[in-house]
């Protein structure tokens, strides 16, 4: 479903953190969005970033709950 999104390049799915640090050290992107619940918290992949914007979010809107919801609707 994201993949279908004409923002969205490309999709990649990792299971770890390691993963996920080489994932963003390959790519080091220019600017990592995160919502502002993770402001106080450490960012991983953070260093190979040039900026980290953080972004006001909704604590009712999960985007997690979402992908759960529609994966148990099948």
């Amino acid at each position: 479903m994201i993949r279908s999104l004409k923002w969205v390049d490309n999709v990649i799915i990792f299971d770890t953190d390691v993963q996920l640090i080489t994932l963003i050290a390959s790519y080091q992107p220019d600017i990592m969005i995160k919502g502002s619940e993770y402001k106080d918290k450490m960012i991983i992949g953070e260093s190979y970033c040039k900026q980290v914007v953080f972004i006001d979010t909704d604590e009712n809107y999960s985007t997690s709950k979402i992908i759960s919801s529609i994966i148990n609707r099948g």
